[in-house]
């Protein structure tokens, strides 16, 4: 049957609607029971597939260029050849097999406690991680007992869903105009609100693709490219593991065993925090160049071994960490070490009518810990009352641990509520935040196996190969210069070591001062600073005053006071290192010369000096290189909407010389940008006045970005920095190339030497078979890891002059993987990304320190606490400013005109022209002054109205 219009009438949900009926401790700010961590939304989304880039028929893309013609593959002078191992499988297609694609709609019909009726659309999540993970698993539930009730879907091994809106399937089912539809009322949820489930399928969203369309799936013009094959391949080969009752499955392609040991591995579980490992395997699939050049579909599949939290009450994951004890308090140490364990951790309410529910249960995040719940108060249908009371009151149930600190969550309206330990349960399947090359290979291997990502006998008629074997090449490396002594070592004459009172090791002064003076470098002996716990004020505001070049800490690393330091040093503009009490110490007592040596290199770059050259040619004076990057790790602070990019450049005096740099942008998609114009022509401005040399030759890295960003790299970025050349001159058009580089992919690679598998060389490249056929790709290996498997960095070329010269950019390339001026030897990317992403990694940490109450007093304002933050100001705020003007104007206009009156005042009474020293006198001199500095607030109040544009702020305090 048909949903009625009036079932639909209260909207339609992208999770699971609210229940008024739920009770659980709210906020202070509230005075009802809890949200349920579930929200609606009126609107129903479009097919997951009109967003993929395809062009079927039914979406309207836009035009954008095509990227940078493909090359045939490059033959490297003084390259040597090697065999590169892969995990790699071709796919095989059944012939002209046609996949239809079908909307598939599951609503969940609530009863509020009015009696009113509210349908959820449960297949249209736009929940992350857990959450969407249990609105899938929903939307699967619904699914198979509605195969059950159709006899259209029984026939087995014909329908492929994704667990959301999309059903594939490898025949047309006859639908007309009105949907399939199907109601259940039982087996569905264990809430007593519940009234019953509705499945809807649509017929055919557009014409039906084929497996011998597989060309189509890339286009050297991003938007043309159909990629709904690839979609429907993806669902396909997953089907095994989704419906494997021994797998679990989470972002939709990490499939893990729920019990290791099937495939050979050992599960381990830490002594704290009950968590246990599990392993499990990933795959993509993609359309690759082939052995003959013809595009085929192929898939990759990855081990993943990851730590998950186990499912049970809150209070037994509190007991397992040594130091437990019954009364602790958030404001302990061990709290402090638990919260960085459990922060942002989901729960689910496991008591009352919420007992037991499973993956119908009520989800919250873990943000933090309240009082015990004795003392934890919030108000409750117009009463204080407490947490402990509550629970008595509302629910008969009496809290155990009365003197135990609760647990602060947030639900999706954003409302805080207090839980106690023992009544809130870890939501299932969550991960917590590397084996040698020849063991991952094989347990690969095994996993995909097992977890059936690879059998003999796939859906749909689809066969895999054995992993592939292609050719690679390793480039010649770059001499690097073996000098005792540094190219350019700096002066530093002022600088203080400090120390967290009690913990002094003075020797290390001793030990490092005179390892910088072997280098070359000319340095005073330092002072020393002791500061008490928790507290860096005061090292900076007397080394400000005393105006020191570098403050080097040392502090034990459970202190965790780096990303304080960072912060203050952005606040107080006084350079530092930072080197943890542990190392220290083992370069007092071991003599880690290496170690102690980076370290040297590091402060030597933070002051202006070169470190060591290399023979390099690829990077002359008149090419510039700039590098972008945001950090993967997350700013520690779930509210904001900040988020950090780094950037680099060799914009100083010597073209080995990086600088680099960050700014906060808006996370989106586009993160790059808006700050991409002026981060060019300041650094363009920088090169021409440091070398006297104008760049005849742009190149820039973008890092992370995937293709669905191609088109706007191809277009946006281009456009942007033809205006910046052309603003620097009319006819200044210097060689420009913008290269895609990212690691976020599933391609492993390893060195196949006569059937031994290890760890692929430095400098090893591979460029055909398993690269895109119609872009520039090739695959990079830039280091040698100290234990585990490498992995490849993926560069594309989006633009460059044509025809493009590959075998320049693998070499400059590679060669900047050698110039990261810290150890002499090479590192994983090329050294204006490396340097892109430690200042995207320090920006995205003086985040966490500014907006986290950490335990460290940095000496930084209340709220941004300087740091320079990229916002638009409403005009709401504007109007305010016009307000505080117009007072202004009124108090500097009596002001001038009370003094004024004054001072002709006195002077007809002493009748004195020449020389006035009256008190009045001077009230009219402090008009005169008063007068000038209110014209000048309010010109700088104007100027700042009239800016209409966004503007980077410096929020200081008043």
């Amino acid at each position: 049957m048909s949903i009625k219009p009036s079932e639909q009438s209260n909207g339609k949900s992208n999770g699971v609607e609210k229940p008024s009926d739920i009770s659980a401790p709210p906020s202070k700010q509230s005075n009802g029971d809890a949200n349920n961590g579930e929200k609606t939304s009126d609107v129903p989304t479009q097919p997951a597939e009109q967003s993929n880039g395809a062009t079927n028929g039914h979406v309207k893309m836009s035009y954008t260029k095509p990227l940078a013609k493909k090359q045939p593959p490059v033959h490297i002078a003084g390259a040597r050849m090697v065999s590169v191992a892969t995990n790699i499988r071709k796919l095989t297609l059944p012939p002209n097999q046609l996949i239809y694609q079908h909307r598939a709609t599951i609503n969940i019909v609530m009863r509020k406690m009015d009696g009113k009726e509210v349908v959820v659309e449960m297949s249209s999540s736009k929940w992350k991680h857990v959450e969407h993970e249990k609105d899938k698993r929903i939307c699967r539930a619904v699914y198979l007992k509605a195969v059950a009730e159709l006899d259209v879907l029984k026939d087995g091994g014909q329908c492929f869903y994704d667990g959301q809106a999309t059903l594939w399937t490898l025949k047309d089912l006859g639908i007309g105009e009105e949907p399939l539809s199907v109601t259940l009322t039982e087996g569905v949820s264990r809430r007593k609100n519940f009234v019953r489930a509705q499945f809807l399928l649509d017929r055919p969203n557009g014409p039906p693709v084929s497996t011998d369309d597989i060309a189509n799936t890339v286009h050297e013009n991003p938007s043309l490219a159909d990629r709904r094959l690839l979609d429907a391949l993806g669902i396909i080969t997953a089907e095994a593991p989704s419906t494997n009752i021994d797998v679990f499955t989470i972002k939709g392609t990490h499939h893990y065993l729920l019990d290791s040991r099937q495939a050979g591995v050992h599960k381990y579980s830490p002594r704290e925090g009950r968590e246990e490992s599990s392993v499990g395997a990933t795959k993509s699939i993609k359309t690759l160049e082939g052995r003959d050049g013809a595009p085929g579909a192929y898939m990759t599949t990855e081990m993943k071994a990851t730590f998950f939290h186990e499912s049970i009450p809150v209070i037994e994951k509190l007991r397992s960490f040594a130091g437990f004890h019954p009364r602790l308090r958030r404001e302990d140490r061990l709290a402090e070490r638990i919260l960085a364990n459990m922060k942002g951790m989901i729960i689910q309410m496991n008591y009352g009518q919420y007992k037991n529910l499973g993956i119908d249960g009520i989800l919250f995040k873990i943000t933090g810990f309240g009082a015990p719940p004795k003392y934890q108060t919030f108000n409750f249908n117009g009463q204080e009352i407490c947490v402990d009371e509550y629970f008595n009151m509302k629910h008969g149930l009496d809290i155990h641990y009365k003197d135990l600190m609760t647990i602060e969550a947030k639900g999706s309206g954003g409302t805080l509520c207090y839980f106690p330990p023992e009544y809130v349960l870890i939501a299932p399947n969550q991960t917590l935040a590397g084996g040698a090359p020849h063991f991952r290979r094989e347990t690969t291997e095994n996993v995909s196996e097992t977890v059936g990502l690879v059998s003999e006998n796939m859906a749909a008629g689809l066969s895999v190969t054995a992993p592939l074997v292609v050719d690679g090449y390793i480039l010649k490396s770059p001499e690097i210069s073996r000098d005792s002594q540094f190219v350019e070592p700096m002066t530093l004459s002022n600088w203080a070591i400090v120390f967290i009172a009690g913990e002094e090791i003075p020797p290390f002064a001793n030990i490092i001062t005179e390892e910088m003076r072997r280098c070359g470098m000319r340095v005073n002996n330092p002072e020393f600073l002791f500061i008490s716990p928790h507290d860096l004020s005061d090292a900076f505001i007397d080394s400000k005053k005393r105006k020191r070049e570098l403050l080097l800490f040392i502090t034990k690393k459970a202190r965790d006071a780096h990303k304080y330091i960072k912060a203050a040093e952005q606040r107080w503009d006084v350079l530092t290192q930072h080197i943890h009490f542990e190392t220290a110490m083992r370069i007092i007592d071991k003599g880690h010369k290496t170690t102690l040596l980076g370290c040297i290199q590091k402060i030597n770059m933070k002051l202006g000096g070169l470190n060591y050259l290399t023979d390099s040619t690829s990077l002359d004076e008149k090419t510039i290189v700039l590098g972008f990057a945001t950090s993967q790790k997350p700013s520690g602070y779930d509210d904001t909407k900040l988020v950090a990019v780094g950037f680099a450049s060799n914009c100083l005096d010597d073209t080995h010389k990086f600088l680099g740099g960050y700014k906060y942008v808006e996370n989106g998609k586009d993160v790059y940008g808006e700050h991409l114009a002026e981060i060019l022509e300041t650094a363009l401005k920088a090169k021409n006045r440091q070398s006297k040399v104008k760049p005849q030759r742009v190149i820039i890295y973008f890092h992370g970005i995937n293709e669905a960003m191609f088109p706007t790299v191809r277009n946006s970025y281009v456009e942007i920095c033809e205006k910046v050349f052309y603003q620097r001159g009319k006819t200044y058009k210097p060689e420009l190339t913008i290269i895609a580089s990212t690691k976020l992919h599933n391609e492993r690679l390893y060195m196949d030497d006569r059937g031994e598998i290890r760890n692929l060389e430095p400098g090893t490249v591979v460029s055909s078979v398993i690269v895109s056929p119609v872009y520039n790709e090739f695959y990079h290996t830039g280091n040698r890891p100290f234990r585990g498997t490498t992995k490849p960095t993926k560069y594309t070329v989006v633009y460059a002059p044509e025809p493009v010269n590959m075998e320049q950019i693998q070499t400059l390339t590679n060669d900047l993987c050698y110039d990261a001026q810290i150890i002499r030897a090479p590192i994983s990317v090329p050294t204006p990304i490396h340097i892109a992403m430690d200042s995207a990694e320090r920006g995205s940490a003086i985040m966490f320190a500014i907006f986290e109450e950490g335990v460290w007093s940095c000496g930084l304002l209340e709220n941004e606490r300087g740091v320079h933050i990229h916002q638009k100001e409403s005009w709401k705020h504007k109007i305010q400013r016009l307000i505080i003007i117009l007072f202004s104007f009124l108090f500097s206009f009596l002001c001038i005109f009370f003094c004024n009156h004054f001072y002709l005042l006195e002077l007809r009474r002493r009748r004195v022209r020449t020389q006035v020293v009256s008190g009045p006198f001077r009230a009219a001199e402090a008009g005169r002054k008063l007068r000038i500095e209110c014209q000048w607030i309010v010109i700088r109040h104007v100027l700042w109205l009239l800016d209409e544009e966004e503007e980077e702020v410096l929020m200081e305090e008043e």
